[in-house]
């Protein structure tokens, strides 16, 4: 499904860090990007889930884990604007690099984490759902990976914003984007998904974009 950084990598944006990208794919795979689903929903064990990057309102808008119970209870909703025709009875996320899962008055929001970006601990995170006609059981995993490795290869990249990736890489703590010698040039009118291992973010309208 699409998220945030494939959205502005194929053209929703035009900042430092989604040129660098965007310069190096070709033009099949950047519509490859542009056209990826917004959200999957199937049933499983008599509950309507729904799967999306961000919310289910845009891959641009970020559903905090302080959001408003409103916020988090018109997640769960229908909007026929992104495809989304139903209303879901759970919702499992990405966008916010935290492990994440609460009650929302009976129904699940679960956040899988960030494998290539954690910002909620220095381990990589993925969240592994299990069905049965009964039930369904949540798992989080974090786990070691080679922090080193992946930082000599984000140095050795050329892409922007080295410094604060690593720095996150490092700390498990965001680190703001800001441009040095030029403004950001950003269309994006939110903020947004999971930055991919060698890419890094800014910030939208004073939020951070990650």
């Amino acid at each position: 499904m699409q998220g945030n950084w494939d959205a502005r990598v194929a053209g929703a944006s035009h900042r430092p860090q989604d040129l660098w990208p965007r310069a190096r794919l070709t033009p099949g795979q950047l519509k490859y990007l542009a056209d990826l689903p917004f959200a999957f929903e199937e049933r499983h064990c008599g509950l309507n889930w729904r799967f999306l990057h961000a919310s289910s309102r845009s891959v641009f808008h970020r559903l905090y884990p302080h959001a408003s119970l409103q916020e988090q209870l018109d997640a769960f909703e229908a909007n026929p604007d992104v495809g989304l025709s139903g209303r879901a009875d759970a919702l499992v996320y990405a966008d916010i690099h935290e492990a994440l899962l609460l009650d929302v008055e009976g129904r699940p929001l679960i956040n899988c984490g960030s494998v290539g970006n954690p910002l909620d601990s220095t381990l990589a995170t993925y969240v592994v759902l299990e069905f049965d006609v009964c039930g369904y059981g949540v798992q989080f995993v974090r786990l070691a990976y080679d922090r080193d490795g992946e930082i000599r290869a984000a140095e050795a990249s050329g892409m922007p914003f080295t410094r604060e990736y690593v720095l996150e890489l490092l700390t498990g703590a965001y680190q703001k984007r800001r441009a040095r010698g030029a403004a950001l040039a950003d269309t994006g009118s939110e903020h947004a998904t999971d930055a991919p291992a060698a890419l890094a973010t800014s910030e939208a309208e004073g939020t951070p974009d990650r």
